[in-house]
């Protein structure tokens, strides 16, 4: 075996082997000892070049130089050292390699193509792309040759290229994620951008030990410095800069720091850079990058202060959005206690947060209160330098008395901006089981000594409130691993007692929450636990009605999560009995929610101690009320036959209210069919479908039918659907398709009007698509509904026409059956030439019989495999042969690649799942080719196409591997 370089030439016969795997260079690397982030860069370089590999690990400085970096060669690739990385299908990346090279594209590519054939590269091309295989290692060979010359080219085209404004940002939010495809994309490459700006950050890396005369460093910090100072103002620089600014920022940490300090006082340009609060498809945000850029900064404890305070500016102007990259976020997990993410001591980070709560006291207090311990806190790592080495190699672990350090003085902090407001006590309360000893008795004896002091009510509400919620807590699971002892819960119960406030609202309010929680703790018996509410409930009611009177309690709802279960405490003991029918009268459905509430409690609780005769009885008192509020009372009885013929009794006002009160839920089998009447007599059939649907084992499906129809005719306004109509829609049809009650027209007439429901939840509408598969007259008349003539002016279409284009448009996306398909799987030949040949007719005398072929084409894609192995079946080979049309072969086409629906892959899976279709239709053009030529060739520009998806997979790949930010 004789080892060849890629200078050499080979035949076809020759091995050739392919490059290492990053991933699993990374791997055996950590496995021998070194270091995991040092692991990545190695096994990223080993993928690169190995003979960059060798001389970047290797420690014998005898490791040879290699050919491009002798006096004689080296100056053609100080352009391409500079540039880093491009891609040749962008007119902007050509331009800016042919102003940095001084000559033409041609003679760099000549150039380049010599250099990246050699046996120790210095460059490699995959795909459109060519990059630098190492820039530390290049620049470390060439540095010697760089002149000033060659740097002031570089500030011309980095000023020229990272000014320039990306065009999708002169278009709407909404519409960003496809500028591509509406031709506003830039000039020059993304691969490009970053790497001009990679260079300056390695610029801005090196001291000027690296070339004593020409100060890298300094060249960075003044590019910098002009690039922002040219673009002040601009929010769309800073945009289009976004995906860059970390490395913008570790080139000239300085310049980027007081170019943002400037910017930040325009506070209309930096909100634009918030853009994530709108529903866009793929939507991002640029403000993402400005964090990253400052948390960058901040693992230099040098820069931590001014970054920090920065963060916090951003935090109180952010407007907020979908998502969770957010400045107060970023600031959280830099200063986290037990993950800090910036090489700062504890001391200087102490005093940064102590010089930011003088700067942003509201935002810093907020912070503070975010880096108290946590039962189940989380931590993530932030974005760090690529060429400074500002942050540690490996994960440092934080000691126990450094995290005890920094929570006191944190806890310490917290106390002296805490004041008397109950907000924020709530707040430091919930951290209060976390706290060490020693912190928890500071809080504790701060508590004591605020109780002494007159504070508001409500303050002292809310302080009380909280403590019992951890009482409450810790009583419920004393058992749990984070439950405290019995006696320090006793200890904080001390203090609780101290802050109970006098007036009702504030002392008994939270007994009506949907989840009150005592201070005694939580009972396990569920049963037993609704009994010791209850009571609870009931005492705190008799004494407000026994020290205040009957107008303290019923000032009592509008201060109440929960009203309902209020009145309902109330209907129960029977306290107000003698004032009941005044508030039934004023409450009863009233427009204020909380009285509405309170009062339909208020019943409900009565029935339930005294029992229905109750409800009978105030039924006679309420004769001269309004029809709604009799409904009201009637709605708390049970869903039967006798409340029905109250109901009935009382009047068509009030039975067309109970029927828009009456839930679907509250109504068992035996009253399905009149309930179903009743919703639709009063017009409410999305009720009467999601009654159906609870009981669709009994429904009849004429009652279906009539529902479905009479849906049709409502607007939402009058009766809106529940979240499961969709659903249940779907359900009714099944039952209907299922039954043999109903003829196969009714039930395809209502398909076709409910067709964007049932293709939203995936139901086939089988009657229509059996109708498409006989009936080429009506597949024809479905394109013409969909698609205008083909000679035919194009016109305004109304409403009805639209509708119908919809409709028709999903049906035929729905349908993926071949006409001729038996039950044994089997495929009727004549039926299926019959079919498309009336189709191709039909269509063609509609005008539409270009599109109409297509169609064709897309529906025998979905045919099933012949008896041969091959596919498609043998019918539909015949169809393609007999009918040679190129329009139905173009749609066959287009469905099969349809028919794939979404691809997820692996980042560096490649073309393999394109390699694997396009074997398997050589694989099926294989066993054709005999019979049917024309399908033949049809199925191999299938493979070819898959083939040359799977090059263009393999190029990304490779990119993805090879470059660690592409």
């Amino acid at each position: 075996m004789i080892p060849l370089g890629g200078s050499d030439s080979s035949s076809s016969s020759a091995l050739k082997i392919p490059r290492l795997s990053r991933n699993k260079v990374t791997e055996i690397l950590i496995e021998i000892g070194i270091d995991e982030n040092y692991s990545r860069e190695l096994g990223l370089l080993a993928r690169r070049g190995l003979t960059t590999f060798r001389r970047q690990a290797g420690l014998s400085p005898e490791i040879r130089q290699p050919l491009w970096a002798r006096p004689s060669e080296a100056r053609s690739l100080i352009p391409l050292l500079i540039a880093g990385a491009w891609n040749e299908t962008k007119e902007g990346d050509k331009e800016a390699l042919i102003e940095l090279a001084d000559s033409s594209y041609d003679d760099l590519t000549e150039s380049l193509v010599r250099w990246a054939n050699e046996s120790d590269p210095p460059v490699r091309r995959i795909g459109d792309a060519w990059y630098i295989i190492s820039k530390e290692d290049a620049w470390s060979l060439l540095i010697r040759y760089v002149t000033p010359t060659d740097i002031e080219k570089f500030r011309s085209v980095a000023l020229k290229v990272l000014t320039t404004i990306d065009p999708k940002f002169d278009l709407p939010n909404e519409k960003q994620w496809m500028a591509g495809a509406i031709g506003h994309s830039s000039n020059y490459s993304g691969l490009f951008i970053k790497n001009i700006a990679d260079t300056l950050a390695f610029m801005g890396s090196k001291e000027d030990s690296f070339h004593p005369t020409l100060s890298l460093r300094t060249h960075a910090s003044t590019i910098i410095y002009e690039l922002f100072n040219s673009s002040k103002g601009s929010w769309q620089v800073w945009s289009t800069l976004s995906s860059v600014l970390p490395l913008l920022a570790e080139a000239a940490p300085t310049q980027f720091l007081q170019a943002l300090e400037d910017e930040i006082l325009n506070e209309e340009a930096i909100l634009k850079l918030f853009n994530d609060q709108k529903d866009a498809m793929f939507s991002s945000s640029p403000h993402t990058g400005l964090l990253w850029a400052l948390e960058t900064l901040a693992w230099n404890p040098e820069y931590l202060g001014r970054a920090s305070i920065l963060l916090a500016r951003l935090s109180k102007l952010d407007p907020g959005g979908k998502l969770t990259n957010r400045p107060n976020n970023s600031l959280r997990e830099i200063f986290l206690t037990w993950n800090p993410q910036t090489s700062a001591s504890v001391d200087q980070r102490l005093q940064i947060l102590e010089v930011l709560l003088k700067r942003e006291p509201n935002i810093t207090w907020d912070l503070l209160c975010r880096l108290l311990p946590q039962f189940h806190g989380v931590g993530h790592n932030t974005s760090k330098p690529k060429w400074r080495d500002w942050a540690p190699d490996h994960k440092r672990n934080v000691l126990v008395a450094e995290y005890d350090k920094i929570t006191h003085e944190i806890v310490k902090l917290l106390l002296t901006e805490v004041g008397d407001s109950g907000e924020r006590w709530d707040e430091i309360i919930k951290a209060l089981p976390m706290l060490s000893l020693e912190d928890f008795d500071v809080v504790l004896n701060e508590l004591n000594r605020l109780s002494a002091i007159d504070i508001g009510s409500e303050d002292k509400a809310l302080i009380w409130n909280a403590l019992r919620k951890e009482i409450s807590r810790h009583r419920s699971f004393p058992d749990a691993d984070w439950a405290l002892p019995e006696k320090i819960v006793d200890s904080i119960e001390e203090v609780f007692h101290k802050f109970e406030p006098q007036e009702p609202a504030p002392r008994y309010s939270w007994l009506f929450s949907n989840r009150p929680e005592l201070p005694e703790g939580r009972e396990v018996d569920w049963e037993e636990r609704g009994k010791k509410l209850h009571e609870v409930r009931a005492n705190a009611l008799n004494n407000i009605y026994e020290r205040f009177g009957i107008e303290e309690v019923i000032d009592l709802i509008t201060n109440v999560e929960h009203p309902f279960q209020l009145g309902s405490t109330l209907g129960e003991i029977r306290l107000i009995e003698m004032e009941e029918d005044r508030f039934l009268l004023n409450y009863l459905d009233s427009p204020d929610k909380k009285l509405a509430q309170f009062a339909r409690g208020y019943i409900l609780g009565s029935v339930k101690t005294l029992g229905n005769d109750w409800a009978v009885r105030k039924l006679e008192v309420s004769k001269e009320w309004e029809a709604n509020k009799k409904a009201e009372i009637l709605i708390c009885l049970p869903s039967n036959e006798t409340t029905w013929s109250l109901v009935q009794q009382s009047g068509n006002e009030v039975e067309k209210r109970y029927w828009s009160l009456s839930s679907p839920y509250s109504i068992n089998d035996k009253g399905l069919v009149k309930a179903v009447h009743k919703y639709l007599q009063y017009t409410l059939p999305y009720s009467a479908i999601e009654l159906l649907a609870l009981h669709i084992k009994i429904a009849k499906p004429a009652q279906i039918v009539e529902t479905l129809r009479k849906t049709l005719d409502v607007s939402l306004k009058d009766n809106l659907p529940s979240n499961s109509f969709s659903h249940h829609i779907s359900e009714l049809f099944q039952k209907l398709e299922d039954s043999n009650d109903i003829e196969e027209g009714e039930i395809a007439s209502l398909e076709w009007a409910y067709l964007p429901i049932l293709d939203r939840y995936g139901h086939a509408p089988k009657l229509l698509h059996r109708e498409l598969a006989r009936n080429p007259n009506f597949f024809a008349e479905v394109i013409s509904f969909v698609y205008n003539a083909e000679n035919e002016e194009s016109k305004e279409a109304t409403y009805e026409e639209r509708q119908r284009a919809s409709q028709g448009y999903d049906l035929l996306k729905s349908w993926r059956t071949v006409p001729g398909f038996k039950e044994d799987n089997s495929v009727d030949r004549q039926e299926l030439l019959d079919w498309v040949s009336n189709s191709l007719q039909f269509t063609l005398d509609l005008g539409r019989s270009t599109v109409g072929a297509q169609y064709v084409g897309e529906v025998l894609s979905a045919s099933i495999v012949g008896d041969d192995g091959a596919w498609p079946h043998e019918a539909v080979r015949d169809v393609i042969e007999q009918f040679s049309n190129t329009n139905l072969e173009k749609g066959f086409t287009l469905g099969i690649y349809n028919s794939r629906g979404v691809v997820s892959r692996s980042t560096t899976e490649g073309g393999a799942q394109e390699k694997k279709l396009a074997d398997r239709y050589n694989g099926y053009a294989n066993i054709s080719s005999a019979r049917w030529p024309r399908t033949t060739a049809l199925l191999r520009s299938i493979a070819d196409k898959y083939n040359r998806e799977a090059q263009q997979e393999d190029i990304r790949a490779e990119l993805r591997e090879d470059l660690d930010h592409y």
